[in-house]
């Protein structure tokens, strides 16, 4: 149900973008190629978590067969999305976008609202030209520049001066230069 809602929010917000000619109808052909290799992961995940649970044999779940000092861990799992719309500095593409508290206490996904988001660090800000901020504004793209600690310091550990956030909220792509926030910008 999870991956339907996921889908139905890819496939939204590129629908509205092509119906109000915002975009080009290309921009639909990447909605299966972002979403299939998703869901395929989260199933291969389900069949084997389905296969862990029904084990009668509680040494079979043991990874080598006999009990452990320690517990087992389990990694938490986040298949990224298979190739498709990207650009600027890809390093974060595909990733869900961080949820921090703002500093007004707001979640970002409710100060945003169901559009793209630019999450700039403070500083990469001061760097941006007029004539950038103005396309974001032409193209109806937030900009977060909130000192919120969260926000911020996931910024600065994944070397970001800004990543742009899609209405489904995925990362559109990275920037750690005004030239790549520019490229960001153009492929909205």
């Amino acid at each position: 149900m999870c991956a339907g809602v996921r889908d139905a929010a890819n496939l939204a917000w590129k629908l509205a973008r092509v119906l109000r000619v915002q975009a080009d109808d290309a921009l639909l052909d990447t909605y299966e190629s972002e979403r299939s290799p998703h869901v395929r992961a989260y199933i291969e995940l389900a069949v084997r978590l389905g296969g862990l649970i029904n084990t009668k044999a509680a040494e079979a779940a043991i990874p080598g067969g006999m009990a452990c000092e320690e517990p087992a861990r389990m990694e938490t799992i986040k298949p990224l999305p298979g190739p498709g719309l990207a650009a600027g500095w890809i390093g974060l593409t595909g990733q869900v976008a961080p949820q921090p508290r703002l500093k007004d206490g707001s979640l970002l996904d409710d100060y945003v609202g169901y559009r793209f988001a630019a999450l700039v660090q403070t500083e990469f800000a001061a760097k941006l030209s007029p004539a950038v901020l103005d396309r974001c504004a032409h193209k109806n793209i937030t900009i977060v520049t909130d000192e919120a600690p969260d926000l911020q310091s996931w910024l600065r550990a994944e070397g970001a001066g800004a990543v742009l956030v899609r209405p489904d909220r995925y990362v559109l792509g990275g920037a750690r230069t005004p030239q790549e926030m520019e490229t960001l910008i153009a492929a909205v």
